[in-house]
């Protein structure tokens, strides 16, 4: 690994502006990164949501496939295959979903809580180290300035003494802060690394997880439904297309007819006036019941 820029603690008491200049550089490279790590989070709490509902959606198609038995459909007596099909694969994706919501548990875990531990300690700690580090500045200036408007007067001392410790006590507090913030910048440079690697190493650890039970799940448990299901689909489908075939014909043969099959004729008009009677009596009666 290349050697990694650092701040030297040496030069925190000396405070010089070669010292301030590099600060400002490390400075600025933590504002980057923490504009990158906020958009970095999002994508992954993104991928993270997405797992998470396709953990509900699976579970929601699982209980939907169920409900096709209870239906009660009025034409359904030949759907008793259809059905038990139907209920293999709700189990199977019953199964499924326990897969999904096991990678969303540990995208959340593995991906996503690095990156906002990262954000929270890490990137947070500069920030506030920052801030401790520009106040206990500000009082040295402050001291600073004090002093160098003391009287040269004898009969001064006790004054001159009391801003004397004053500068001591804030030199000292500051020399306190900048080495934490030092180190913290320091520190950064290597946690960094760390933190833009490590939700990686959890996102492909999942993913793996995910697959390689998903592997288990399909050869030992879906194998056997997909072969039944692809040959009930095929056995329907040639089934439709024969009965398909047979309606076309009987359409070529009944439209074969000559006109004056629809020419309307006094026994065929009394005739449709007579069934249209019936099946209005018929409704009636169906009605009155």
């Amino acid at each position: 690994m290349p050697a990694v820029h650092k701040l030297l603690l040496e030069e925190a008491l000396q405070d010089s502006p070669q010292t301030r200049s590099l600060l400002s550089v490390f400075e600025e490279d933590a504002g980057t990164l923490t504009d990158y790590t906020n958009q970095l989070l999002q994508s992954m709490q993104r991928v993270y949501g997405a797992q998470s509902e396709m953990a509900l959606a699976t579970e929601q198609l699982s209980k939907q496939l169920l409900e096709y038995e209870k239906q009660n459909f009025a034409l359904g007596q030949g759907d008793v295959e259809v059905i038990t099909i139907l209920q293999d694969f709700a189990k199977a994706v019953e199964e499924l979903n326990a897969l999904h919501a096991e990678l969303a548990t540990m995208l959340a875990n593995g991906m996503v809580f690095p990156m906002v531990t990262f954000r929270e300690k890490d990137l947070t700690e500069i920030s506030t180290l920052k801030d401790i580090f520009s106040i206990a500045s500000d009082e040295h200036e402050a001291s600073m300035v004090k002093y160098s408007r003391l009287p040269k007067k004898r009969e001064n001392e006790k004054v001159k003494a009391d801003v004397v410790a004053e500068v001591a006590y804030t030199r000292r507090k500051q020399h306190q802060a900048s080495m934490q913030y030092y180190c913290a910048h320091n520190a950064l440079q290597h946690r960094k690394r760390v933190a833009m690697l490590e939700p990686l190493l959890g996102y492909s650890q999942a993913q793996v997880n995910f697959f390689k039970k998903g592997v288990d799940l399909v050869s030992k448990k879906m194998d056997g439904f997909l072969s039944r299901a692809s040959r009930t689909t095929q056995s329907i489908q040639a089934q439709l297309e024969s009965e398909t075939e047979d309606m076309r014909s009987s359409q070529r043969e009944l439209l074969s007819v000559e006109d004056t099959v629809y020419t309307p004729t006094t026994t065929t008009t009394l005739s449709t006036a007579l069934s249209y009677r019936r099946l209005a009596t018929s409704t009636s009666g169906t009605k009155r019941a």
